[in-house]
């Protein structure tokens, strides 16, 4: 490094100088994020529900960047014109038909916790990772945090509420009791709206299979032995009450 750096000292102001600039790369990149998750929230509360982009309101920056740079993002046979322009078109018309509800325009899980008093749906992470939230829309696994209430206004939500019957917990709901599959409790909901798909998907699950299918939900307790034990259970029963059918 001699022929770039005359002396010692100028080598480490160098990598100073660089890990300040990468300091401020990442800063900038995690406030426009949030700034992002906050204009589009605002856009759709005052609006509507379109989000300009498939990402978000400042994707059309993004893409204009890369295009600037000969790369063009726009998806395959969709017109140009289309991906960037009719969208803003398509704001300028909704806000002419007044705002939607604040209800329809927050996260789904503050919908179901704030407006709808279903508060076994649990906030962790807040950003599509630990399925603290997961509840089941049109049958399949969602994270709450991860999606507007408008983008689900017209399908069926199943919650943690929706699996007991007459006050008696479900059959995987038991399981989870009889397996001590939980310590603090404050993932349990989501692991268990993830299990119920996830058995009406693959109701006789290996091992291998419950590791993959499973792994959008984490737990800090590490209470995974008993959440295995649990749903093994219920699967291997499920498989008994078929044989029993069968030879019924």
């Amino acid at each position: 490094m001699h022929f770039l750096f005359a002396t010692r000292d100028e080598l480490f102001i160098a990598i100073a100088k660089i890990a300040v600039l990468l300091f401020i790369v990442l800063t900038v990149n995690a406030y426009l994020t949030w700034f992002e998750r906050k204009v589009v929230a605002h856009i759709q509360s005052r609006w509507g529900p379109h989000r300009v982009g498939p990402h978000g309101l400042l994707q059309p920056l993004a893409d204009g960047v890369k295009f600037f740079f000969k790369e063009d993002p726009t998806p395959a046979g969709v017109d140009r014109f289309v991906y960037y322009l009719a969208p803003l078109l398509a704001l300028l018309a909704q806000s002419a038909r007044g705002a939607l509800p604040p209800e329809l325009a927050r996260q789904l899980a503050d919908a179901l916790r704030d407006h709808l008093g279903l508060t076994g749906t649990h906030l962790g992470c807040e950003h599509g990772v630990c399925g603290a939230c997961t509840v089941i829309a049109n049958g399949k696994r969602v994270y709450a945090c991860s999606m507007l209430a408008i983008d689900v206004q017209d399908a069926e939500i199943k919650t943690i509420e929706s699996l007991a019957s007459n006050g008696k917990p479900s059959p995987l709901q038991q399981a989870f009791v009889d397996a001590d599959a939980s310590q603090c409790g404050y993932c349990t909901s989501g692991f268990v709206m993830s299990a119920t798909a996830f058995l009406a998907e693959n109701p006789d699950p290996t091992l291998d299979d419950l590791r993959k299918g499973m792994c959008g939900n984490l737990c800090r307790c590490g209470t995974y032995a008993g959440i295995t034990e649990a749903i093994l259970a219920m699967s291997q029963t499920k498989t008994s009450s078929r044989k029993k059918a069968r030879r019924g």
